[in-house]
């Protein structure tokens, strides 16, 4: 968590919450002018130990990336989207007009890419009723977002190349799904080149999200783990 130095009552800040991907490592230090930006790893352990890292990197090996279970509750993602919210609500709790009142009460980011916008997205969807007076994210700014449309090669779209898999279960954690409850203003950079998360589940999140404000911005050459120099273009409703 980095805070401007200057903020106060008086002068009040921006706020931004960022969520990392599937990888675990110390989150590093985000600075940017007028904004107190937390920067989450939301897997719940210990980030200094060696041995807390290589439990996580032992569960990945054995279960891949579906982090399942035949309940909501036991799944993987659930507990990750109770963390995040918890990491969104604390931003609001301390630094909104019932903490330290140094929050404009307006701006309020959230951004990621891969799994660091499937929860940015979850967050923007539900902050709003996690908070006492109805506080949400005000900007989504996600890219390659991961886990939007679990169940389109099931329906004659591009399937994945890696990673999670549709299950009945799964279904109330697509990104689509949280897509569809995102009403701030949004902006989603998918990789043409991505075969992880591709851009077709991108765009069906992008067509899921009802915010009057939303655009897509697409990116030839780019894949989930890189770019070519690639030419942009966007759709935008706005």
């Amino acid at each position: 968590l980095t805070v401007p130095s200057s903020a106060s009552s008086s002068n009040k800040i921006k706020m931004k919450v960022k969520f990392q991907s599937y990888g675990v490592s110390v989150p590093d230090k985000i600075y940017e002018a007028n904004t107190a930006v937390f920067n989450v790893c939301a897997h719940s352990m210990d980030l200094t130990s060696s041995s807390s890292l290589s439990a996580y990197q032992s569960y990945k090996d054995q279960n891949g990336f579906n982090y399942t279970a035949n309940t909501i509750e036991g799944t993987y993602y659930y507990q990750m989207v109770r963390r995040d919210l918890t990491a969104a609500k604390f931003m609001v709790d301390y630094f909104g007009e019932n903490g330290n009142d140094y929050w404009n009460g307006t701006d309020f980011e959230a951004a990621g890419a891969s799994m660091g916008g499937f929860q940015s997205t979850a967050v923007a969807a539900l902050l709003k009723y996690a908070t006492d007076n109805g506080e949400g994210i005000s900007f989504l700014n996600i890219e390659i977002p991961y886990m939007c449309d679990l169940n389109g090669e099931n329906n004659g779209r591009m399937p994945r190349y890696w990673g999670t898999r549709y299950t009945a279960t799964l279904k109330y954690f697509d990104t689509t799904y949280f897509g569809s409850m995102v009403t701030c203003k949004t902006v989603i950079a998918p990789g043409l080149g991505d075969s992880i998360c591709p851009a077709s589940g991108t765009t069906v999140l992008y067509n899921a999200i009802p915010a009057a404000d939303k655009t897509i911005i697409y990116e030839q050459g780019r894949t989930h783990n890189g770019r070519v120099n690639g030419t942009q273009f966007t759709v935008s409703n706005n």
